[in-house]
């Protein structure tokens, strides 16, 4: 091929990436990068220094309440980021209707936050190892509560992440510098607890404060029905984040339920350095969620082709960074955590093999069946694959520890991948075999 058809061909791969350059998503993407450079940053200072300092045990002890107030946060925030992201997409030139839909989705986080407390409360009274870490869970509330203020559902469907990336840079910065200022000892778990707590409860007020101030929407009581309206709209996606949030979030309480808090700690150390790694695929997937959410993809040419670059671009890259955990962990615990987190180089090969799934399952589960309205079965995917999660760490914890608990997230996130996989394909071709009969 001479070199003026290796320019043309070039030109032709590179064009639906060059459509996408042109519009906000791509703005709100450089902005969410931003936000995630910061999250590669970060824990790899602090995790390690906090892994040293305070040891498997008491690092187990905050993780385990860090799990609990996951699955809270869960319940608060709702299905909201997806269902109220997408409402709010759809009606951004209407402040009324912004500020309508803002004040039911405040109040209704308002509802489950109060609910939420009466949870953490009957888990504290009733269940034996929660209640014997009650001031750690009592404190890492306020990260429920700076979840249930932050408004990312108002951001993002307005498309402004500048928000969202200046306010967790700036709180988490700070919340750096106290590590290293508070924590110094195995004794500081309390501390390092209420500096997390902090950092979430600060970045809500912030949050709030941004949207009172910058786009005029203010938290407000808003009449039942309008309440009682968002929480059916937001049902389903709820569905798909609670159940997934078994299997992701809050893994580590889970664990602590059926294991010593060492177990915990070497677990959390392993998918904290995961997390990191999944989290690149994160602000492409939420810039690009409102506008494929708006344009409805699968029934739009620029969309589908830009949906397929976009999905071969992130599978490329969750399978790279799986490799790179298979063939790196070793090194990568013992230079990060040193010896005494040995037990956490197992966890953290088998946890790496998460990053493809989850590639996959943004791309075909979140960036099409979402906007396709396909909810529901996104919905059954999860819930499928949540109990195979629970049904596979009570029989493989108890034998194999935190590489049970490993094998068990993986499990259920290669079932989510398959499945939206395999759905999204045959939906696509349904779309394509009803424009050709119309046509």
């Amino acid at each position: 091929m001479n070199r003026r058809g290796w320019q043309l061909r070039l030109t032709t791969l590179l064009r639906p990436f060059g459509s996408l350059a042109k519009t906000s998503s791509a703005k709100n993407a450089g902005w969410l990068y931003l936000l995630q450079f910061s999250n590669y940053v970060i824990p790899l200072v602090t995790v390690p220094y906090l892994v040293r300092v305070l040891g498997p045990s008491s690092y187990g002890e905050v993780g385990f309440g860090q799990g609990l107030a996951s699955y809270l946060a869960i319940g608060v925030n709702y299905g909201f980021d997806l269902s109220a992201t997408r409402d709010i997409s759809s009606v951004r030139s209407n402040a009324l209707e912004v500020k309508r839909i803002s004040s039911a989705i405040w109040t209704a986080k308002l509802t489950l936050l109060i609910l939420a407390l009466g949870l953490l409360t009957a888990l504290i009274v009733f269940v034996g190892k929660v209640g014997k870490e009650y001031a750690i869970m009592l404190i890492l509330f306020g990260i429920v509560i700076g979840n249930a203020l932050f408004p990312t559902w108002l951001f993002q469907g307005l498309e402004r992440m500048g928000f969202i990336s200046v306010t967790h840079l700036v709180t988490r910065a700070a919340a750096t510098a106290a590590i290293f200022v508070f924590v110094r000892s195995s004794n500081n778990a309390l501390q390092y607890a209420v500096i997390l707590s902090s950092q979430w409860l600060l970045m809500g007020l912030v949050g709030v404060a941004l949207a009172t101030l910058r786009l005029g929407v203010y938290p407000s009581i808003a009449p039942w029905n309008q309440v009682r309206r968002a929480i059916i709209r937001g049902g389903a996606a709820f569905s798909a984040r609670a159940l997934g949030g078994v299997y992701s979030a809050g893994n580590p309480f889970l664990l602590g339920l059926l294991s010593s808090p060492s177990t915990v700690g070497y677990y959390v150390a392993a998918e904290k350095l995961v997390r990191v790694a999944v989290g690149s695929l994160d602000p492409l997937t939420q810039a690009l969620y409102p506008s494929f959410s708006r344009h409805a993809v699968g029934l739009n040419d620029d969309f589908n082709r830009t949906f397929r670059w976009v999905s071969k671009v992130m599978v490329a890259w969750g399978a790279a960074l799986g490799f790179f955990f298979l063939v790196g962990g070793h090194s990568l615990v013992k230079i990060l955590y040193g010896v005494r987190f040995e037990s956490s180089v197992v966890p953290l090969e088998v946890l790496g093999s998460e990053c493809l799934f989850v590639a996959v399952s943004y791309c075909y589960g979140v960036l099409y069946m979402l906007p396709m309205r396909k909810d529901a079965a996104f919905s059954g995917f999860i819930a499928v694959a949540t109990a195979i999660d629970i049904v596979l760490a009570l029989i493989l914890v108890p034998k194999l520890g935190a590489t049970g608990m490993a094998i068990s997230v993986v499990a259920s996130e290669a079932i989510v991948a398959l499945a939206t996989y395999f759905y999204a394909k045959v939906h696509m071709g349904r779309v394509r075999e009803a424009s050709i009969e119309v046509t």
